[in-house]
């Protein structure tokens, strides 16, 4: 699967517990692909992509160096606020829709 930011596509590549480290998703910013946890409900992986998702926009768009020069948690907390304020409005398109149920 895969969802494009910016124009960019970036894979999404499903790991085990242990390749994650116990975290739910990174963002690969060498790679450029999305992380996600094999394993989670559809709600949390739902969530967690939109998060990883907007790591990826910080990246690409050079946003992230910037919150570097603010804190070095500057980047996740404003990821964070942006999972919660838009999670029920963000939208993905409907292939990444039935993957994030399980459908595909």
């Amino acid at each position: 699967m895969q969802v494009v930011i910016c124009g960019l596509t970036i894979p999404i590549v499903l790991r085990s517990e242990k390749a994650l480290k116990n975290d739910l998703g990174l963002f690969d910013s060498e790679k450029e692909q999305i992380e996600l946890l094999r394993r989670m409900d559809i709600k949390i992986r739902r969530k967690t992509l939109i998060h990883e998702c907007f790591h990826a926009f910080l990246f690409i768009t050079g946003y992230n160096e910037l919150l570097q020069d603010i804190s070095p948690n500057a980047e996740e907390a404003m990821t964070r606020a942006f999972e919660q304020a838009f999670n029920d409005l963000f939208v993905f398109d409907d292939d990444v829709e039935r993957w994030i149920r399980g459908d595909i």
